[in-house]
């Protein structure tokens, strides 16, 4: 996003002044008491910074940030959404509806292209079946129903099942059980956050290291970063991509969003890239916008 704005003339310490504010709620503040706190801490910023623009990144930001700041005086982007743009309305009305929200907020709805991954892994390897597995936390809520709704949309034969687990040793057994069953030919984890028995939140790198090295399915890949890390293969978000369209939410005046329109699931022009690698070697990809 701040590419984006450097592009439009705005260069943060000369023209521009930026501050961030780190919710930390996958790794250190992630349960539901710490995420509303963090959101609370968010939304005292404005009142002492006086931004022209809130931007709001993820969802945990989304519900607890964004909404509240819906309906007020600074405009809000916000980007990386996976929950629904209508179950957050339904929450707090920030919109009339996805072609002109109106009101101050406007922003990216993040579309996984799962459909797609569907079919570019039924063309690599013959995928009929895949099982997904996701964290068992409000994005991964979002996420099994964008992936259920996302499924219908591929050409390909391909059967997903999703599953979500709470802790590392219920992932652990999930991709275990994979690892055995015939009809599986490949996994999806979807997993930002997970805690072992004992309270301890386990990192995206240990969980990564564990399943690259117990893994015997490919695992298709949710987002581009994933694939670079090691994941096979699928169809992937690119963020650099998403976050420079929020940034183009800007009139080249200045930088306030214009509230009108925000891309709908299947109208948004992101980029995004079908991958494919072995462990080991370098990740080709090809450039795809939908």
């Amino acid at each position: 996003m701040i590419g984006a704005l450097d592009a439009a003339g705005f260069h943060d310490g000369e023209n521009l002044v930026i501050d961030q504010f780190f919710m930390d709620t996958k790794k250190t503040w992630n349960t539901p008491e710490q995420i509303a706190e963090r959101g609370r801490q968010a939304r005292e910023r404005p009142q002492t910074f006086r931004p022209d623009l809130v931007v709001t990144i993820d969802d945990n930001a989304t519900r607890t940030a964004m909404l509240p700041l819906a309906g007020g005086d600074i405009p809000v982007v916000f980007s990386g959404m996976n929950g629904q743009p209508e179950d957050y309305n339904r929450e707090k009305k920030f919109m009339e509806s996805r072609e002109k929200p109106g009101g101050n907020v406007t922003g990216v709805y993040e579309k996984l292209h799962f459909g797609d991954a569907l079919d570019v892994m039924h063309a690599i390897n013959g995928l009929h079946r895949v099982a997904v597995i996701l964290d068992a936390t409000p994005t991964g809520n979002a996420l099994r129903r964008q992936i259920e709704a996302e499924a219908s949309l591929a050409d390909a034969p391909v059967t997903a099942v999703c599953r979500q687990v709470g802790e590392f040793e219920a992932f652990k057994r999930a991709i275990l059980e994979t690892n055995n069953d015939p009809e599986i030919g490949a996994t999806y984890p979807v997993v930002g956050s997970l805690k072992t028995a004992d309270g301890r939140t386990v990192t995206t790198d240990e969980i990564f290291s564990w399943l690259f090295t117990y893994a015997k399915k490919p695992e298709m890949t949710i987002n581009y970063y994933f694939s670079q890390r090691g994941m096979f293969g699928g169809a992937a978000v690119d963020f650099h991509a998403m976050g420079e369209q929020a940034g183009k939410m800007t009139p080249p005046s200045s930088p306030v969003p214009r509230p009108a329109t925000f891309p709908s699931p299947t109208s948004g022009n992101r980029h995004w890239y079908a991958t494919w690698s072995g462990r080991g070697s370098s990740v080709s990809k090809s450039p795809w916008t939908s």
